[in-house]
């Protein structure tokens, strides 16, 4: 039996078949693995910080956890359940970071809804408190962060 990520790996193989060769040679799957360095670690670090000294963005990480946790089926406990989303939310705001700014991906493509937190940070939401992209990669960002539309139910 194979594993749901094995599974799901497969499939976008298999969609990366069907692209014209120009396109398919485009398109890259990596692990988490090949981005998790000290870059990484850096940008989490940053993050973490702000978290506990950005009064707004921390409040509006907080809500996209407590968001979380509200349509989780399993409930840990709420205040630890929220407690781990939000370092889920950091560690996705800073592989995201790793991988396109820094790792020279301008296009990078979430599986899933996007984490509203990413956008706002790179629309300016909370430069005023100090904490933007360029704050947090250390240079100018070379990406123009545009979330893709989640179809309606």
């Amino acid at each position: 039996m194979q594993s749901k990520e094995e599974e799901f790996r497969r499939f976008l193989l298999s969609e990366i078949r069907r692209l014209p060769p120009g396109d398919r040679a485009r398109v890259e799957l990596a692990g988490w693995e090949r981005y998790s360095d000290a870059a990484y670690a850096g940008l989490w670090r940053r993050l973490s910080i702000a978290f506990e000294l950005v009064t707004p963005f921390r409040r509006r990480v907080a809500s996209l956890a407590e968001e979380h946790v509200s349509r989780s089926r399993e409930k840990l406990g709420v205040r630890r359940h929220a407690g781990a989303s939000v370092r889920f939310i950091l560690d996705e705001v800073a592989m995201c970071l790793r991988v396109a700014e820094l790792g020279g991906w301008l296009h990078e493509y979430y599986p899933g809804r996007e984490i509203a937190v990413i956008g706002e940070l790179y629309a300016g939401r909370f430069a005023p408190q100090g904490l933007s992209v360029e704050s947090l990669i250390q240079a100018r960002p070379r990406r123009v962060f545009t979330p893709l539309p989640r179809p309606e139910p």
